[in-house]
């Protein structure tokens, strides 16, 4: 296991956060799987629309951002927030660099978001992931989450798609 540290995100931290959230999202993301099925969305990759809106959300909710150094160097990073109405927590987007993956940071960063939620006065906290991505299982089921429910997605093109058999015009 590396020695690592993990702290709150500043703002000198967000390219890191970018570049490992465009080489860490590999086959865990529905904007890869619809371009892979559609073709591009705009005139971006699904890397970079990915990035972008990780780092915007980064850029609005700082202090629900967590990031995971090895050596001074950014290896990870975890999103979260709390709805005190409802006292639950959730946890967002979360990566670890593919070249870092295996040391322990993406389990020390979930319990480190764990304990700001509980801090904040989360009863129950909640994640969601895509059933592909097993690493990510591994962790929040290592820091105790269980399964609540799985759901599927459906898309539809609207553009030259063909309608499904039977459907009416």
């Amino acid at each position: 296991m590396a020695n690592f540290t993990i702290r709150r995100m500043q703002a000198k931290d967000l390219r890191a956060i970018w570049d490992i959230t465009w080489c860490g999202w590999e086959g865990v993301t529905f904007r890869q799987l619809i371009e892979e099925r559609y073709g591009p969305l705009g005139a971006k990759h699904w890397r970079d629309w990915k990035a972008d809106e990780v780092t915007s959300q980064c850029e609005k909710y700082q202090e629900g951002v967590l990031v995971a150094q090895i050596d001074g160097r950014i290896v990870g990073y975890a999103t979260f927030f709390y709805s005190e109405e409802e006292g639950l927590g959730h946890v967002g987007n979360n990566c670890v660099d593919p070249d870092f993956r295996g040391r322990g940071s993406g389990t020390a960063l979930n319990r480190a978001v764990l304990d700001c939620l509980k801090a904040r006065g989360a009863r129950i906290v909640m994640v969601t992931t895509m059933e592909q991505d097993v690493p990510a299982q591994r962790v929040y089921e290592k820091n105790g989450f269980v399964e609540l429910a799985r759901s599927v997605t459906y898309t539809l093109d609207l553009g030259e798609g063909e309608r499904a058999e039977g459907d009416e015009q």
